[in-house]
């Protein structure tokens, strides 16, 4: 047979060149031997393939490619597929014979070192066994042969053999698709046979074929297909109707094993999308444990790395395979971040640091131009290129010179730009429009595409354009929140493990919190620890390690969840300390290893006599591995020593020798070393510690001229290799095992919405990688490329407003444009302005904050225009340093006009002026980037509302940074000034509700501009205003709406804040123009103009007063309807209160006033205002129009009189207030109070209690709080305010109480806390006008008051004389510390209501008893506390008890009066010192004394008027009695302590010892003639009370008259004086008694009479002597005649007539002279008296009340 010849010369070859390899050349023999005896056929194969497999393992050259060609040849020959006569072999089932030549063929290739011809002779014979047809390749095999032609690919050194696999890999994957077709055919053909019931010979089925290929392709075909997928997208076979079936294609569809099937389509070509997970965990297994995993080690091959890099690129080109790439891994908690992994190395790649020389990037570019763009297939609907060497190798080794790490570093960029293309192409759906420009065009290109790529099965790839479409029922897995929730529950996990890693008692507190460990149970937290593979191996050591019960308990768990039954000892203790690293310190060491042993011995009962063994042995095992592994020992342990220490462990018994002699094998060809460290060793790169000593030195001769690099690699790539393939294993049987179950979950991409967390997750990637290329990289193409990458990144970070991206990308392009420094610009600065400027028209919706980059860009752009036009550089400052000091101004000769005019005129210079390069000036000033500038500003239009406010408040900000730097020339920079203007016109027909929100931030610009130094700018702004709001005073404003008055505030603004005269001036009349142009539209805007005029009015130039004033009286003539219905009624009036209140120029003041006086009857008039349809009257004098009815109209009218009478009614209030000119203020409080006199009677009740409140009243506020009028005026313009304007206001109060009584009579009480607020005052003046106006307020209204109003008048008296006691006088010799005598705000204590139900204590009005035990309202004896300076009566004095009722006694004699005033020590006295503080405090007390002796006048004034007396009730008039009986009792006591006044007077409180005489006196004057008279009124009301007053009567005479008896005529003249027309009151009263009382008090009058003759008598003394000596004769004696005798007599008939209240003509002629006695006995002085504390400390108060002892 022909055949046996290749096989004979063959086995001659191999058994020629055996040499001495006796087993080769036997095999040999016997092998030719077989063949000659069977001469007609092969022999067993065995026996042929015996010789062949060992001469591959030869290692020569000849031999081995003699086999391999021999082997490939009886493949293809069928030869290995006959029955092997040793096919079973002691029972067991042996490895199929082809399978065992693949793996003999695939042993051969020993990586890149393995020969070129037994590379080529490797790739033959596998071809040879994939192409066979009888002998099908499957399985494991096949898997094996095509990673081995694979593995040739990429590792040969040989273009023409990596040319040669190639082609064999598509010839393999070629074959595997047509019988994959094949056997899709033969399906149909049966399903079709089964569903027509057709003859079984309509259709030739040859079913062996069918069997054979599907056998074939159960094991290996899915695996096959899935490998070459994701590595060479291969050419597909073109067969029957032109349908083409990619690898691309295979992933969309099932498993093509019958059982997974279903209902499969007759075509290849129209297989259905099919779900990928079946695939999803192979893809992780390549991606992860191949590609990734031999991109992350260091000495991996850089060809290697480079193909693998050129993979990930076609990766990133495909947008669904990314997004799906996130979903199905990046958000499942169980897989690591593939695409977030890929990214992170491009990125790492991308950035590496590769020397290359400028010739070399250009190589580079010229041979990466010729080439096909990579991305040329994805967007033509064409195939893929195929993976030829062309594209891969031939060109990056045609060039020896170019450095692969480079061509590396530029693939991984171009994967990462690649990248953000394919997010960006997915996220279009997300687009709605493009930002103004219109999207049209572009919105149905991609419609277009879009029905393209619906259905794959219409397009065979998968382009760039396909974008995600919605599917037409909700996808339940493609949910982009609950995936989103589940990417954040993964990076929870993430973060928490990170903690962990760093510190454990912090991670495991953070994963049972985020709920990762269920529980804080030992079982649990083990349970975690023991299965979570990226915790730190050290940390769960060292946690676990921890002495505490927690950490021990956690670690027994650990232990006890690991099961050691029926293993060996070493494989136990290697699996135990794989879970962990075992901790340094030894404590923690032997708690692990006791619960090893106690954990082994439980497994495994019978391995050891007890637990000590295995602990022990445990010991002394990791003792043995870090002996023989470290390279810190020098001497290692021999197997003896080993043995020897391991003597006796066993319960006193050895261990067999062969036992730890196989231990210590074990362990010297196998460190205990954990796989995670191993791992990362291998990929840095490391490699093993060298040994020292004999043995290191003996393996450092061995290891001369080996690659250990290399070696460590092809070692690491086995591993892998295992790995993977028993990962696959794995995964195979799974599938199989869950294929009823439905699965693994694949998630396919319907929603563009997914690119936002994917760039979230992997932007500061993108971004560090980028920025630093463009900033490092001088290479045009590089820029370009990473500016475009750029660029890309922001519009997804805009799109999906990831704020901190897009302001980290658009920071970056506007760092790159580098526009601050003109003269080191290049061309990448000038693509990147491009960039920024392409991005700013197309994202300006989603720019937000970053617009302010972007606009100072532009701004720095209009710089560069000018330096490059020749505009000294100088003169246009740099922006970006707005936020340093700004430079100091400088003189340039060359100063421009304004920003535009040196624009027009700047030449074009054909040179680069100011160091500018020809080019950057050039480009600079190109229509493109004129017309991209425009385009921004004129799109601004399109924005969306939030956008808009966005660009405004960025243009206006990088405004203020131009005016900032260039403020100090003359000529500054207006760029974005002028913009801020054009936008307005632009955005002119947005909606109000978004003007109003965008002139918020205009607006506020204006305000800052116009308050600027340089007029110039403000000159500008204001022009631009008043522009701008002629404008929009042509739209029509509807009513209600404000958008006029706020687009006019910033001129108040401006007007408020400027200091120049000129710039006021321009305001002004730009709001004229205004008027005068556009005064028919102006509805709201009249506020903000009034607003200007009112700050007008306040300035100290005369011509901005005049031409404001003027322009306001034209409104208010020819305007003032519209004024009204516009709500600026108050402004109007505001503004000419503030002329009002100018003082500088009073004719306008008073001009002003009289227009505002003209107001009222012109707003009455006038339609447009509520009041002119409620005509009000004016009233008459008593006002008391029937008020009770009007009550229910004029409730519902409040609001009107509030709108209306208020304003102007406080503005005369406001000027009368703080007006400095007396004039103006006198006319403002006349015209106030006229005004509510004429007009008053039409306000309702609570219009008035508005009044009061925040009109009336507050003029008084100054007596209870100064300092709020302090604060306006000096104390010389208060002084004068209080004694003209005040005054006379509280008369007007008088006056206006008294018109409007009815209207106004509840407020008694609110007039009477008025008037004592004024009586209390220190200024005597105030105090006097109070008094007086309290006494008209009564006399007026006397006969209105009812029995309430009474109460009310008599407890105001109550309360005033409680305020004015002086109770400090018995304290304030105690008091050393003047801390507490700061006097309150109102000068005296005013607090409390003036009412009858006050706090003080309650007069009794039938308590009028002298000599009672209550005599001041306290108890007797009761001494006021001490440092109470200002107490309210809590202080009081009480009167003791068993004091004399007499008044001071006489003194003695001459010279004891003398010796009383001598100091008491020998010493001459020293001058007292009274501080300030102190003075003032008894100025206080004196002024108290002093407004005492006015209340006493003013009650007796007012019950000299008979009206008065009879009007008031008895019980009122009962109750001023006990006032007076307590203010005489006050004095009295006071009087009679000689200490007090002493000591008083030696602390220096007056120039003599003080006394109350006067007080005294004249409160017992007053007391005694109203008793007298009330004693002898008939009227019933009075007649009541004539016991009680007779009680209090007579014993209060006799001791007026015994005191004045015992006083010494000559040291008490000023008593005698005082008291003398007392007691001849006391005696013409008596006189005066009715007959019967008169004879029942003679026994105790007569004998005080008769002492009287023995003072000296003055005239009217001896002549009520004689009348009550007369009455006595008459009465006591019973002589006739005697009283009716005389002058004398008639006079005290007269009186008595008087007293009666019934008299005559004679009656009230006696009345009057009794009246005329009694205030000379008062001896109070009517002049004006000067209040000490505001006058003059100096002069001695005193004398006004008191007199010397």
């Amino acid at each position: 047979m022909s055949s046996l010849k290749f096989v004979v010369s063959s086995l001659d070859i191999i058994a020629a060149q055996a040499g001495r390899n006796k087993q080769l050349a036997e095999l040999a023999e016997k092998a030719l031997a077989a063949i000659k005896e069977n001469d007609q056929q092969l022999p067993d194969p065995e026996v042929v393939f015996a010789p062949l497999q060992l001469a591959t393992k030869s290692g020569t050259i000849p031999l081995t490619t003699t086999a391999l060609d021999c082997i490939g040849k009886l493949i293809s020959y069928s030869y290995f597929s006959a029955p092997s006569s040793s096919a079973t072999q002691d029972g067991t089932e042996q490895t199929p014979l082809i399978e065992r030549a693949i793996d003999t063929i695939c042993d051969c290739f020993q990586g890149e070192t393995t020969l070129v011809e037994i590379q080529l002779q490797i790739v033959k014979s596998l071809l040879a066994a994939v192409l066979n047809d009888k002998i099908i390749v499957h399985g494991a095999g096949l898997l094996k042969a095509v990673r081995q032609v694979y593995n040739i690919f990429l590792l040969s050194r040989s273009t023409a053999n990596q040319q040669v696999a190639q082609g064999t890999l598509t010839q393999m994957v070629g074959t595997v698709f047509e019988r994959v077709k094949t056997r899709l055919h033969m399906k149909e053909a049966r399903a079709n046979l089964g569903r027509l019931k057709a003859s079984r010979s309509s259709l030739a089925v040859d079913r062996s074929d069918d069997q054979d290929s599907q056998a074939g392709k159960v094991d290996g075909e899915d695996a096959t297909v899935e490998t070459v997928s994701d590595a060479t997208p291969s050419e597909s076979v073109d067969k029957a109707g032109g349908g083409k079936l990619t690898l691309k294609d295979l992933e969309h569809r099932k498993s093509f094993d019958d059982s997974h099937m279903g209902d499969g389509p007759t075509m290849v070509s129209q297989v259905k999308p099919m779900k990928k997970a079946s695939r999803s965990n192979e893809i992780e297994v390549f991606l992860n444990e191949i590609y990734l995993a031999l991109l992350a080690r260091r000495n991996a091959p850089l060809s290697q790395k480079l193909t693998f890099v050129g993979i990930l690129k076609r990766l990133c080109e495909d947008p669904r395979a990314l997004v799906e790439l996130y979903l199905n891994y990046d958000c499942n908690q169980n897989v690591d971040n593939i695409f977030q992994t890929i990214v992170e190395d491009l990125s790492r790649f991308a950035t590496a640091s590769v020397p290359i020389t400028p010739t070399q990037e250009q190589q580079y570019e010229e041979s990466r131009s010729k080439s096909a763009t990579a991305g040329e297939w994805q967007i033509k609907s064409v195939l893929p290129p195929p993976l030829s060497v062309a594209l891969i190798a031939t060109n990056h080794e045609a060039d020896t010179e170019l450095p692969k790490e480079y061509v590396m570093k530029r693939t991984a960029l171009d994967s990462l730009v690649e990248t953000l293309r394919s997010l960006v192409h997915w996220s279009q759906p997300g687009r709605p429009e493009l930002n103004g420009a219109s999207g049209d065009v572009q919105r149905r290109t991609s419609s277009d595409d879009l029905g393209d790529s619906i259905d794959p099965s219409m397009s065979e790839t998968a382009s760039r354009m396909e974008v995600p479409i919605a599917p037409a029922t909700p996808v339940i897995d493609d949910d982009p929140d609950q995936l989103e929730k589940e990417k954040a529950r993964k990076t929870a996990m993430t973060n928490a493990i990170k903690v962990f890693n760093f510190k454990p008692k912090h991670g495991i507190k953070l994963l049972i919190k985020e709920g990762f460990i269920p529980s804080d149970k030992p079982e649990d937290i083990a349970r975690f620890l023991l299965r979570e593979e990226r915790l730190d191996k050290a940390q769960i050591g060292e946690y676990l390690g921890e002495g505490d019960q927690k950490n021990v308990d956690i670690m027994h768990a650990f232990v006890d969840m690991m099961d050691f039954s029926k293993k060996r000892f070493v494989d136990a203790l290697r699996e135990f300390l794989q879970a962990f690293r075992l901790p340094g310190e030894a404590q923690k060491i032997d708690r692990f290893m006791l619960k090893f042993a106690h954990r082994y011995v439980t497994g495994n009962p019978n391995a050891f006599a007890n637990a000590d063994t295995p602990y022990v042995l445990a010991y002394s095992v990791i003792m043995l591995n870090t002996d023989l592994h470290s390279s810190k020992v020098v001497k290692r342990m021999s197997k003896a020593e080993f043995i020897k220490n391991n003597r006796g462990i066993n319960d006193n018994a050895d261990l067999p020798d062969e036992y730890l002699i196989g231990i210590y094998d074990d362990i010297a060809s196998n460190e205990i070393v954990l796989k995670s460290e191993r791992e990362a060793a291998a990929a840095a790169g490391t490699l093993p510690a060298q040994s020292t000593g004999l043995a290191g030195l003996g393996q450092a001769f061995s290891n001369v001229g080996r690659d250990l690099q290399r070696e460590a690699y092809v070692q690491q790539s086995e591993e892998i290799s295992l790995r993977s393939e028993q990962l696959f294993r794995d995964l195979y049987r799974s599938q199989r095992k869950s294929a009823t179950k439905g699965g693994v979950k694949f998630i396919s991409a319907t929603s563009f919405k997914h690119v936002g967390p994917m760039f979230d997750a992997t932007w500061m990637s993108f971004f560090s990688t980028l920025s630093s290329l463009v900033q490092k990289t001088h290479n045009l193409d590089v820029n370009k490329l990473c500016l475009e990458g750029m660029k890309l990144a922001t519009k997804i970070a805009c799109l999906f407003d990831l704020s901190t991206p897009r302001e980290a990308f658009i920071s970056m392009l506007k760092n790159t444009a580098n526009l601050n420094n003109p003269r080191e610009m290049q061309a990448k600065n000038v693509e990147a302005l491009k960039v920024l400027l392409d991005l700013a028209q197309t994202e300006g919706n989603y720019l937000k904050e970053s617009w302010k980059d972007v606009l100072l860009c532009i701004s720095q752009l209009d710089r560069l225009q000018l330096i490059s036009g020749g505009v000294d550089e100088s003169a246009v400052p740099d922006v970006s340093r707005a936020r340093f000091v700004p430079p100091p101004r400088t003189e340039t000769g060359e100063s421009r006009k304004s920003t535009s005019s040196a624009r027009r005129t700047r030449p074009r210079a054909h040179t680069g002026p100011q160091g500018v390069s020809l080019e950057i000036a050039l480009e600079s000033r190109s229509d493109e980037v004129i017309k991209s500038v425009d385009r921004i500003f004129t799109n601004t239009a399109n924005l969306s509302r939030d956008a808009i406010i966005h660009f405004a408040r960025a243009l206006t900000e990088v405004s203020w940074d131009e005016i900032k730097v260039s403020g100090s020339n003359d000529s500054p920079r207006t760029y974005s000034l002028q913009k801020i203007v054009e936008i307005s016109y632009y955005n002119m027909t947005r909606v109000r509700f978004e003007w109003s929100h965008i002139w918020d931030v205009l607006g506020e610009h204006f305000n800052r501009v116009g308050c600027h130094a340089n007029t110039a700018i403000v000159f500008f702004a204001l022009d631009s205003l008043r522009q701008l709001s002629m404008r929009f005073m042509e739209i029509e404003e509807l009513a209600g709406f404000k958008f006029q008055k706020d687009f006019l505030k910033p001129f108040e603004h401006v007007m408020s804040n400027s200091s120049n005269v000129t710039v006021k001036d321009m305001v002004l009349r730009c709001l004229i123009q205004m008027i005068q142009a556009r005064g028919e539209n102006i509805r709201s805007g009249w506020r903000t103009m009034f607003g200007v005029f009112t700050v007008a009015a306040r300035e100290p130039y005369e011509s901005i007063v005049n031409l404001a004033y003027e322009n306001v009286t034209q409104v208010y003539k020819t305007r003032f309807g519209v004024v009204i219905s516009q709500g600026a009624f108050t402004d109007l009036i505001v503004c000419l209160t503030e002329f009002s209140k100018n003082m500088r120029f009073q004719k306008k003041s008073l001009q002003a006033m009289e227009t505002l006086k003209s107001v009222i009857p012109t707003m009455l008039k006038t339609p447009e205002c509520p009041l002119s349809q409620h005509k009000p009257t004016a009233t008459t004098a008593s006002g008391s129009e029937s008020h009770s009815k009007k009550a229910a109209v004029q409730q519902t009218r409040t609001s009107v009189e509030e709108g209306f009478w208020f304003p102007v009614l406080f503005a005369f209030h406001d000027v009368l207030m703080t007006g400095e000119d007396l004039e103006v203020r006198s006319n403002a409080l006349n015209y106030f109070f006229e005004t509510l006199l004429r007009y008053g009677g039409d306000f309702p009740p609570e219009f008035w209690d508005i009044l009061w409140r925040q009109q009336l009243y507050p003029i008084f506020m100054v007596l209870r709080s100064r300092p709020e009028m302090t604060n306006a005026l000096n104390h010389e313009e208060l002084s004068v305010w209080l004694s003209t304007t005040m005054i006379q206001a509280l008369r007007n109060m008088i006056t206006l109480f008294t018109h409007y009584f009815d209207a106004l009579e509840y407020m008694l009480d609110r007039f009477l806390e008025l008037l004592a607020l004024c009586i209390c005052q220190e200024n005597d003046t105030i105090a006097r006008i109070g008094s007086n106006c309290l006494q008209q307020l009564i006399l007026q209204n006397v006969t209105k008051f009812t029995a309430e109003h009474w109460a009310k008048i008599v407890g105001a008296f109550c309360e005033l004389f409680e305020r004015t006691t002086a109770y400090q006088l018995f304290s304030a010799t105690t008091i050393n510390s003047t801390a507490s005598l700061s006097p309150p705000p109102s000068g005296l204590e005013l607090g409390g209501p003036l009412s009858p139900t006050s706090a003080t204590a309650p007069v009794d009005g039938k308590s009028l008893k002298i000599n009672g035990v209550e005599t001041n309202g306290q108890t007797p004896g009761a001494e006021p506390a001490n440092g109470d300076a200002d107490g309210n009566g809590t202080a009081a004095a009480a009167a003791d008890a068993s004091a004399p009722a007499a008044t001071p006694q006489p003194q003695q004699g001459p010279a004891q009066q003398l010796e009383e005033f001598k100091p008491n020590n020998p010493l001459q006295q020293q001058p007292v010192v009274v501080t300030a503080a102190r003075r003032r405090f008894f100025n206080r007390i004196i002024s108290r004394c002093v407004l005492q002796l006015l209340m006493i006048e003013t009650v007796n004034e007012l019950f000299s008027n008979d009206a008065v007396y009879a009007q008031i009730p008895s019980a009122e008039l009962l109750r001023l009695m006990a006032l007076l009986k307590k203010s005489f009792l006050f004095a009295k006591r006071f009087n009679a302590d000689k200490d007090l006044r002493m000591r008083l007077w030696r602390e220096g409180f007056m120039k003599q010892p003080p006394n109350l005489l006067k007080q005294e006196s004249g409160s017992a004057a007053t007391y005694v003639a109203i008793l007298f008279r009330m004693f002898g009124d008939t009227a019933p009301d009075r007649r009541g009370s004539r016991a009680d007053v007779e009680a209090a009567l007579v014993p209060l005479c006799r001791d007026i008259i015994r005191g004045y008896t015992a006083l010494d005529d000559e040291s008490q003249h000023r008593n005698i004086v005082a008291w003398r027309p007392v007691v001849v009151d006391v005696l013409e009263g008596y006189a005066a008694f009715p007959r019967d009382a008169f004879a029942a008090h003679i026994r105790s009058f007569y004998p005080l009479v008769v002492e009287l003759l023995g003072k000296d008598l003055g005239q009217d003394l001896r002549a009520a002597l004689l009348l009550v000596l007369r009455r006595v004769g008459e009465v006591g004696l019973g002589i006739e005649g005697m009283g009716s005798g005389g002058a004398a007599a008639a006079a005290a008939a007269g009186a008595a007539a008087a007293s009666s209240g019934q008299g005559n003509g004679n009656g009230a002629a006696a009345a009057a002279a009794d009246s005329e006695r009694r205030s000379s006995v008062l001896s109070v002085p009517s002049g004006p008296r000067h209040t000490p504390s505001m006058d003059s400390l100096n002069d001695d108060p005193s004398r006004q009340v008191m007199g010397k002892a």
